[in-house]
């Protein structure tokens, strides 16, 4: 038996089928409201053991045998939930669940940076965003020189041996990883609190902090020669030139 089940927020709904030699051929279909029907819905109040107890529940009212189902598919949606496309090179099995892990945890626990960058990309003109880093602050130099605070931030990875450096001046000038540069000005570097999605200014930075880098494309108007000349990276007695953060 094959069983497709949708969990939502206020119902949780099934079909079942059996596959043919023609195809497949519905065997059942129903739903459970996920809250207490003798209460009023609260989506605030629902959590993990309602939907448990919904699903069991649905599955004794439409009398069906979990130890029969074969193969189960099933859809979350709403706010708490995610999708992304994840591309990668061509590997091993044992290296490509690593790497699949290593990208997810990105994204995990989900803290708003999904929904910005998404929104960044239906502005107009769209701009472009991605999560550079996910890591902890390992070491953190900030000193005040002529007025601006200006230091490094160095984070370490939480899930390989990989670090990150970023550089500051009062704003974070440019993040790098593994001698490549990922994001520099003007294109925005954002620090991240990585459970509340808050954010971090270079003065609220602290060692031990769990902290996601996130970078923002900025307007072609600040990509100009006469921008960056004035907050490019030579601008900051960088060494390098400026290179969009989609072309990174």
């Amino acid at each position: 038996m094959f069983l497709g089940l949708d969990i939502g927020r206020q119902y949780v709904k099934m079909v079942a089928m059996n596959k043919t030699k023609d195809g497949y051929k519905l065997i059942d279909a129903g739903q459970r409201l996920v809250p207490d029907p003798n209460q009023a819905f609260d989506p605030d109040k629902i959590d993990t053991h309602h939907w448990v107890m919904a699903i069991k529940e649905l599955l004794r009212q439409q009398g069906l045998n979990p130890k029969k189902i074969k193969i189960l598919a099933t859809g979350i949606s709403g706010a708490s939930a995610s999708v992304k496309q994840i591309t990668t090179m061509d590997m091993p099995t044992e290296e490509l669940a690593s790497a699949m892990t290593f990208e997810a945890r990105k994204h995990i626990p989900m803290d708003g940076t999904d929904a910005v960058i998404d929104y960044m990309k239906m502005s107009n003109p769209s701009r472009f965003g991605k999560v550079l880093f996910l890591g902890k602050v390992t070491d953190l130099l900030r000193e005040t020189v002529n007025g601006f605070t200006k230091g490094t931030l160095r984070l370490k990875s939480l899930s390989n041996e990989n670090e990150l450096l970023v550089e500051f001046q009062n704003e974070f000038l440019y993040a790098k990883s593994n001698d490549k540069v990922l994001a520099m000005v003007p294109d925005l570097i954002c620090a991240l609190d990585s459970e509340s999605g808050e954010p971090i200014t270079t003065d609220g930075l602290r060692y031990g902090q769990r902290i996601k880098i996130v970078s923002i494309s900025v307007p072609p108007v600040m990509r100009t020669k006469k921008a960056l000349d004035l907050f490019g990276p030579k601008a900051f007695g960088l060494n390098f030139d400026y290179v969009p953060l989609e072309d990174l």
